[in-house]
């Protein structure tokens, strides 16, 4: 008989966290598992709904399928927002419980923290069922984030977290920890051959410059606007090769992307790009994968340049540094450290120092981030929970 996996995924948006789940869904072997993924009744999860039946799952949509929210990148901070979280909890629980029942599963994976109320209504249909909940983004050291952690503890059997920083912010004993990177597949990322010229002759740039990239939200905490006042402030100092691509803003721009935007386009070494699907392209228009986050958040991006050979240069926050081998896969700067950051771009620049660094980034991803790698760790864990019933 096949062993009935049940998947809870809590957004309908495009993310990483959704691109992850269904990797691990689509690896998993179909003989052996049978996936369900539950999501979010919602007037705009078409898309959330198609990347999990192409993944190969059977979707079930629930109206009372809600987060509650306590982590670095969703921290409730307001009375309302906390409010609606504590109300939403028992519906929540009560959707999970009534499916857990009919369903029957073997085992049941929450895509986040947040989901803490699914281990609650699982177990109060059946203690047996395993429970393991993925750790995407560090909780809160406040109460409110505490209190998240506690309501993961009591009832998750086991814990995924895609870097140690944020299985260590849940406070749990080691036994239950088990840290498996995102998954990101090689075959996906297969750049145009004419990309990357193309887009360095618009940029004005050509192969002798090296192109950092930063591919990520356009948001204050993700360091953007400290990046280009470190970038004009150190200009003097850095290698004249050295050129900056900002790639996110959106269609409809908010006031921080407007402000940000101008002052990228002040500067000779910045330029400002559209949020693209193109990944790869992207990805291979640049040299070095360039992550100024202020505050601890995992980047997708260090993986997917990783898989394509492009080392990556990272501040000093612990999720990030977990990501890169100093020195032999990138580099690691303090963003209040004008000469780190000079030390660490020029490093960079230097000639072949991308080159002789890509052999080394393609190992360290194919053990770290591959997806075959990592669904293979996945399925081992959920046979042992399955087993230990």
């Amino acid at each position: 008989m096949k062993k009935r996996l049940l998947f809870v995924h809590h957004a309908t948006q495009q993310g990483g966290a959704p691109i992850s789940l269904a990797f691990l869904i689509r690896g998993l072997d179909k003989r052996e598992f049978e996936s369900f993924v539950i999501i979010p009744r919602r007037p705009g999860n078409s898309w959330t709904r198609e990347l999990f039946v192409k993944a190969g799952a059977t979707v079930l949509e629930e109206q009372h399928l809600r987060p509650f929210h306590g982590s670095n990148a969703v921290p409730n901070h307001t009375l309302r927002e906390r409010m609606y979280a504590l109300l939403s909890f028992p519906l929540t629980a009560w959707t999970l419980w009534t499916i857990a029942r009919r369903l029957k599963p073997h085992l049941v994976h929450i895509n986040s923290t947040s989901l803490a109320a699914v281990g609650w209504g699982v177990h109060f249909a059946s203690r047996k069922t395993p429970v393991v909940a993925h750790v995407r983004e560090p909780l809160l050291q406040n109460w409110w984030g505490q209190f998240l952690a506690w309501l993961n503890k009591v009832k998750m059997n086991a814990f995924i977290g895609i870097d140690q920083a944020g299985l260590d912010t849940v406070n749990v004993e080691p036994a239950r920890q088990h840290v498996i990177y995102n998954f990101i597949e090689p075959e996906s990322l297969v750049p145009q051959p004419n990309a990357r010229r193309d887009m360095r002759k618009q940029a004005g740039w050509d192969e002798n410059d090296i192109v950092f990239v930063y591919m990520a939200r356009i948001v204050p905490d993700n360091g953007v606007k400290a990046a280009i006042d470190l970038i004009n402030q150190t200009d003097s100092s850095l290698d004249p090769r050295a050129k900056f691509a900002f790639a996110g803003f959106r269609e409809n721009p908010h006031d921080y992307e407007l402000s940000v935007e101008k002052e990228i386009n002040a500067s000779p070494r910045c330029v400002a790009l559209p949020f693209t699907d193109d990944v790869a392209s992207l990805i291979d228009f640049g040299d070095v994968i360039f992550v100024p986050f202020l505050k601890t958040h995992s980047a997708r991006s260090v993986l997917e340049g990783a898989v394509m050979g492009k080392p990556s240069m990272v501040t000093n926050l612990p999720n990030l540094t977990e990501l890169v081998v100093e020195g032999e896969t990138g580099f690691v700067f303090e963003i209040t450290d004008q000469k780190s950051f000079i030390d660490a771009v020029n490093k960079l620049c230097e000639p072949n120092a991308v080159q002789e660094m890509e052999a080394k980034t393609i190992a360290h991803a194919k053990s770290n981030f591959d997806a075959q790698t990592n669904v293979a760790k996945t399925a081992s864990l959920f046979r042992t929970l399955i087993d230990s019933r």
